[in-house]
């Protein structure tokens, strides 16, 4: 692969046309570096890693954390020719090396150490067969199954980053506030690179904090990438009119509440609902410009290519998808012959092409022979006052087969569960109105916030 293709090169050409353009602000450190600052760091970082035997092809496992010498070493791996696996700064020692020994990572990278030599480290795992292609590894969420590791290569990142920013108009003027984990696409490739590759800037935040992100505006930022967690922390805390000042919010990675996306633009905030996985990256939008439909995720991406199964599968083809998986089972990524992907997620189209998520068919409960989602039970009971959050799913049942059990995270001490069951025998088919209500103070949840059905318990 010519290095011109590689993700830094890309960076690179920026970087010479506009040495003295901002890239990143780490609102951590109170650092910010130009493009030109970026590219001497990744050059050093690049020749460090080559003299301790970093090579082409090689795996390296890079603990991510929000800072200007991650990126710079992100592109330094790149540079050379090797392929990033990142990881959370949350994982412990020993899932570090367990992810080593399954994806053959020959290296790990701690960018936090100052000395670029020691920053990067043998594994000691025999190292398998990389290629040069390869720029990431990314872990599937895990939310409805085993974590996958599927492999990106730039050429797949590149196409990923075009059709997005193309589609939201994303430029050098632009700079995006970055709250998001960048051990999942949508903090690393959409946002952070998707931005970065185009000329913009990042203001990269070490967590969320809604008075933060509130303020980002005030800072230069226009852009705001988040999960419904947190525009629900931002709307709680009454600080969504901070939001105001920014030309583009997303929301992404789970279903935004019709009810909070409704009052979000109300109060001046219309956010931008999307849908994508990580094996094709973003697929589907709402229109930058025109309407967007609360609950929607949208049309396809230019470019994107899409197919309803006749089980109701969204079925998609796009340059963006992964060319397969290298664990727990290496293999090419399942497509049909017409090199459509089928997502596992069930969909419906109205008339004008709009998609609708459904839901997840692994989520999908069968309660006395009927079909019940969980967010259709979701979006009533949500509305319901003094509810803070709730989380539905199917548990076994002798007389049922599944029966709809509701967890219930109430605002306050606890809530009249008479209440609830009023609201669902008002709103919802009776299959569909939960058999059970548990109330807890937590979900288990993913890095990004997704509920992880199969972990609830009551």
């Amino acid at each position: 692969m010519k290095s011109s293709r590689r993700l830094s090169g890309v960076f690179a050409s920026l970087a010479a046309e506009s040495p003295a353009a901002p890239a990143l602000l780490d609102t951590n450190a109170r650092v910010e570096a130009t493009r030109r600052d970026l590219e001497a760091l990744a050059g050093e970082h690049s020749l460090a890693y080559q003299q301790r035997g970093l090579l082409p092809g090689h795996r390296v496992l890079v603990l991510v954390h929000p800072c200007v010498e991650t990126v710079a070493s992100l592109l330094a791996c790149w540079k050379i020719g090797s392929t990033v696996i990142q990881v959370s700064q949350a994982v412990s020692q020993q899932d570090c090396r367990d992810l080593a020994t399954l994806v053959g990572a020959q290296w790990i990278l701690d960018a936090r150490i100052a000395d670029a030599s020691a920053a990067l480290q043998p594994t000691g795992v025999v190292g398998g067969d990389g290629t040069v292609e390869d720029a990431l590894l990314v872990m599937t969420s895990g939310s409805s199954g085993t974590p996958k590791v599927v492999r990106h290569t730039h050429e797949t990142v590149l196409a990923g980053c075009t059709m997005v920013t193309n589609a939201w108009e994303v430029t050098e003027l632009d700079r995006l506030a970055l709250a998001l984990p960048w051990s999942h696409v949508h903090g690393l490739i959409i946002g952070l690179l998707g931005t970065l590759l185009v000329g913009g800037s990042i203001e990269m935040h070490e967590k969320f904090d809604p008075e933060v992100v509130a303020e980002a505006a005030s800072r230069g930022a226009t852009m705001f990438y988040g999960v419904p967690t947190m525009y629900h922390r931002l709307d709680r805390s009454g600080l969504v009119d901070g939001l105001r000042g920014l030309r583009l919010c997303v929301s992404g990675s789970a279903p935004l509440d019709s009810g909070l996306s409704e009052r979000l633009a109300t109060n001046g905030v219309p956010v931008l609902e999307r849908y994508g996985m990580t094996e094709t990256l973003l697929t589907l939008s709402n229109p930058l410009h025109g309407e967007r439909r609360p609950g929607w995720v949208g049309l396809p991406f230019d470019g994107v290519q899409l197919r309803i199964a006749s089980t109701g599968e969204l079925l998609v083809k796009t340059p963006a998808a992964s060319p397969g998986f290298l664990a727990p089972v290496a293999m090419e990524l399942p497509v049909d012959e017409d090199g459509y992907f089928a997502t596992g997620d069930l969909v419906e189209q109205d008339a004008s092409g709009w998609i609708r998520i459904a839901g997840r068919s692994s989520d999908l409960i069968i309660t006395g022979g009927v079909n019940v989602f969980p967010a259709e039970v979701e979006a009533v009971l949500l509305n319901v006052a003094g509810v803070a959050d709730v989380a539905v799913a199917g548990r076994p049942s002798e007389e049922w087969g599944e029966e709809v059990v509701a967890w219930v995270i109430p605002i306050g001490d606890s809530i009249d569960l008479e209440v609830l069951r009023k609201a669902a025998e008002d709103s919802l088919r009776p299959p569909a109105r939960p058999k059970r209500y548990v109330q807890c103070a937590e979900f288990p949840r993913t890095e990004l916030g997704k509920v992880q059905r199969r972990a609830l318990k009551g």
